[in-house]
């Protein structure tokens, strides 16, 4: 299923320019597929001329907000995965 996912995600996650749309995009993803929750991290996208990770996720803003004031992405396994690979982690 996660390979499925990837492959139809992938042309669009291309094409999104601003938050508004990744975020859409991944409530879509979370419905279309029956996820509780989809995240999404892109590291160096030069094409957009990002310096900084570009983070979007179906949680809610008071989860997110409390995951980076706890700096999590620091010690968080799934993300460490995630930077080790292309695949979707489920």
């Amino acid at each position: 299923m996660l390979d499925k996912l990837f492959h139809a995600l992938a042309p669009k996650l291309e094409s999104v320019m601003h938050f508004e749309e990744g975020s859409s995009l991944l409530l879509s993803a979370s419905s279309t597929y029956g996820l509780k929750h989809v995240a999404y991290l892109g590291i160096n996208i030069p094409r957009i001329g990002r310096t900084t990770p570009f983070y979007s996720a179906t949680y809610t803003s008071d989860w997110c907000k409390h995951y980076e004031h706890s700096t999590y992405v620091d010690v968080d396994p799934v993300v460490r995965l995630g930077l080790t690979g292309l695949m979707p982690i489920d």
